[in-house]
């Protein structure tokens, strides 16, 4: 765990939390002489990270059944890993810093967490319209930092994504005439099928299909057929300098 992550020292009082949040409560039971959850539960999950960003960041938030539920903790690493990126790697402007974050989908969370953590502004893109609608409303659930997130929504879930339409429809209408990000991230479907998805019997899978996975092998060869031609579009002295710092 990142070494500034407000649980790297004193993890969640679950027992605490679930005096506060009466959703939570319902789901807690002990193990160990210590009050816990069962993980594999997703409206258990569910309920702990509601508590969790509504005591620890004052973040009011929520998702409907089958969108994915994330893990607080975890993904407060990824504001802090940005931190110390953009620290070794400042942009021309740090007065202002703007996340671009390619698929944020229903639950927002990378946009809520940079916004109420660091002041970030971002910009939150996905494909669907079940993902568009929730993280709209996870926004303008925090009046306090919706004026710092904006949501758009670009491409169509429909459309197979291969080399010749990979810079159509997903990333490049998300991306305004004379706009710039300090940075992109992007948390993308990683597993191959459903079935790949829920085979972690320890943890609750609440994802759909359409959040979490795409066929690899489409994926893998349109990613690096882009990435490739932008690498070697580039002219040799710009490629040692950016991978060298």
């Amino acid at each position: 765990m990142h070494p500034r992550n407000k649980y790297a020292d004193q993890l969640p009082d679950f027992k605490a939390l679930g005096q506060s949040f009466p959703e939570l409560q319902q789901h807690l039971r002990l193990h160990q002489g210590k009050a816990t959850i069962d993980f594999r539960k997703p409206a258990a999950c569910k309920a702990l990270t509601k508590a969790l960003l509504q005591h620890d960041f004052a973040i009011t938030w929520d998702v409907p059944d089958g969108q994915l539920v994330p893990p607080v903790t975890n993904r407060a690493n990824y504001i802090h890993w940005l931190e110390d990126l953009l620290v070794l790697s400042p942009p021309p402007n740090t007065e202002v810093v703007t996340g671009l974050d390619v698929g944020c989908g229903a639950n927002c969370i990378y946009p809520l967490l940079g916004a109420a953590l660091n002041g970030w502004r971002f910009v939150g893109t996905d494909i669907t319209d079940i993902a568009i609608e929730w993280a709209k409303k996870n926004v303008s659930s925090n009046p306090n930092l919706a004026k710092l997130i904006e949501v758009r929504q670009t491409g169509h879930s429909n459309k197979p994504l291969d080399a010749a339409n990979v810079t159509e429809g997903i990333l490049l209408p998300a991306v305004h005439e004379e706009e710039s990000f300090s940075f992109c991230m992007c948390n993308p479907p990683f597993f191959g099928s459903l079935q790949e998805a829920g085979c972690n019997p320890h943890t609750a899978y609440a994802g759909n299909g359409q959040s979490s996975m795409y066929p690899a092998q489409q994926l893998s060869l349109a990613l690096l057929h882009k990435c490739f031609n932008v690498y070697f579009e580039t002219p040799k002295q710009e490629r040692e300098q950016y991978y060298a710092g």
